[in-house]
């Protein structure tokens, strides 16, 4: 039995199934959560690491916050991999970063549409939300506006 499309054109979101397409995906993405099974290999580095990431955010004024979340992201991500020394202190800087531009907040789909809001926007391209954005990321241009303020880009002006 086959699928019948109205359009022919084998792009899944100009189906009569994308709106459910859609919605299973952010569904998922909802309830995906990663679990954390405290099996790391090199769980003896990590009272340096967290010492590092310690000094770093007190140099940066950072917030506890910000320090909380880069550990999660740090104990998820060696729960994982088995790390050399080196490359766990990279990760750990990588963790503190994450944690810190506050992107971390919003679902990565949000994310993603708020980056092509913001570069169609840099770019000069009218309209920077199209209607075809709208349907393919289910997300109004007034719903990005927060997330594109932390990329940097004050997106509600004209265009």
């Amino acid at each position: 039995m086959a699928l019948n499309h109205k359009k022919s054109s084998g792009k899944w979101w100009e189906t009569e199934y994308s709106g459910n397409i859609h919605s299973y995906l952010q569904y998922r993405e909802a309830e995906c959560r990663m679990e954390y099974g405290g099996r790391s290999p090199q769980i003896h580095m990590r009272p340096v690491l967290l010492k590092t990431i310690r000094n770093i955010s007190k140099t940066w004024e950072m917030s506890n916050v910000s320090v909380h979340l880069a550990i999660t992201l740090l104990d998820f991500f060696m729960d994982n991999h088995d790390l050399k020394f080196d490359t766990a202190m990279l990760v750990s800087f990588a963790c503190l970063t994450l944690a810190g531009t506050k992107l971390i907040s919003y679902n990565s789909s949000m994310v993603a549409a708020s980056i092509i809001l913001t570069t169609r926007h840099t770019l000069g391209l009218s309209p920077c939300w199209t209607v075809k954005l709208r349907k393919v990321s289910g997300y109004l241009k007034k719903d990005l506006v927060q997330c594109c303020s932390l990329l940097g880009r004050n997106v509600m002006q004209r265009r």
